[in-house]
């Protein structure tokens, strides 16, 4: 009987192993779904190894809707205004205009348009530019490198900026090229303009931040594109590539010295004559930059509180840039007061924008009434 039971036994464990694969071998095993990546993901993939190295000196958050109101343009590097839903960009000599014009139903585009004597020719559109919702040009003192943003193909999401040159002996310009990163992102990205005297530049995009406001950031613009060593850590290239942390950007240059130089093109901006810095855009067609053009006392009277809190709102801005850099080169101790200092201005220079809002706009209605009478 008990070497009956031994050979069951040897015969059960001879099969076990066997019957156990045969199980296997019907077992279903299911596979771990990786999501497929979007067009936009991989191409910050593609971009990510060819993050440019480039110092942010600082940034600052506004509405959306004024931002070109904040921007320090000097006056060697023209003007960039806004007239109802076009966007125009004058070079300094007063005598080339680029245009963004349009609307999200019929796209916008790109036109140039010159000054011959008093009158302006009709602007035409820049074709090899033709990209979905072309939007705020901004041409380099040399006249020839444009950049300007757009959506569509080959964005990292919303709007992206791009780079072109003009060729002066084709007349016209090459294809434009995607800016990557930093200076893109999968947020909105409106515009990039740059002091070349100064050595300063603004990027302007909505990356962080809530609905209705945009982030001027602050940068000092390299001759050639810098880039990361290969070896690099990928999360700290992310972060770089995204601006997370933009202090961690300031051992890229001297940010002392590029404070200074900003600080020089504030103090030559400010310094213009009133005639200089104001414009007023009274309607899609009609442009007033002095007092002598309103039509009645009131838009007079207006027009003059207006440049009055407009160097004053200067100023306050001037201010709450120095004792920003002061709060993030002093001491512990000190950061306190400064920290209280910085809310007071930041809250002062918002009331007084709000201000300036409403005053304009009072006067804009004042004068357009003086005109369709």
């Amino acid at each position: 009987m008990k070497k009956s039971l031994l050979i069951i036994l040897a015969f059960l464990v001879s099969i076990g192993p066997a019957s156990a694969g045969k199980k296997n071998k019907n077992r279903v095993v299911k596979k771990e779904v990786v999501p497929e990546k979007t067009p936009e993901e991989k191409l910050f993939d593609e971009l990510l190894p060819a993050t440019a190295k480039v110092m942010f000196i600082d940034s600052i958050v506004v509405d959306k809707e004024s931002f070109l109101s904040f921007l320090p343009i000097a006056k060697e590097m023209g003007t960039v205004s806004s007239q109802g839903n076009t966007i125009v960009y004058t070079n300094e000599f007063g005598n080339t205009q680029i245009i963004a014009a349009g609307d999200s139903i019929r796209g916008r585009n790109l036109y140039l348009a010159h000054r011959y004597g008093p009158n302006w020719e009709e602007p035409v559109q820049l074709k090899e530019l033709q990209r979905p919702m072309a939007d705020y040009p901004f041409l380099m003192s040399d006249g020839i490198t444009l950049y300007f943003s757009s959506e569509g193909e080959g964005t990292l999401g919303g709007k992206d900026i791009y780079r072109t040159v003009y060729d002066a002996e084709d007349f016209h310009f090459y294809e434009p090229v995607n800016m990557g990163l930093p200076y893109n992102s999968t947020a909105n990205d409106y515009m990039l303009a740059i002091s070349d005297m100064d050595n300063i530049g603004w990027l302007v995009s909505d990356r962080f931040q809530p609905e209705g406001k945009v982030c001027i950031y602050t940068f000092e613009p390299t001759v050639q594109r810098k880039t990361f060593s290969e070896d690099t850590d990928s999360l700290l290239l992310t972060s770089y590539a995204r601006l997370e942390h933009i202090e961690d950007t300031w051992k890229f240059g001297n940010r002392a010295k590029a404070l200074d130089r900003r600080s020089q093109l504030l103090a030559r901006v400010n310094s213009r004559s009133l005639t200089d810095r104001i414009e007023f855009i009274v309607n899609d067609n009609t442009i007033y930059t002095s007092g002598d053009q309103f039509r009645c006392t009131d838009g007079a009277k207006l027009f003059k509180n207006i440049i009055e809190h407009r160097t004053k709102l200067s100023q306050l801005r001037s201010l709450l840039d120095s004792t920003r850099q002061a709060y993030t080169d002093t001491t512990r101790q000190k950061k306190h007061e400064l920290g209280r200092q910085i809310s007071e201005l930041e809250k002062e220079t918002e009331e007084l924008e709000v201000l300036l809002l409403a005053e304009e706009k009072k006067l804009r209605n004042t004068e357009n009434q003086a005109i369709n009478k």
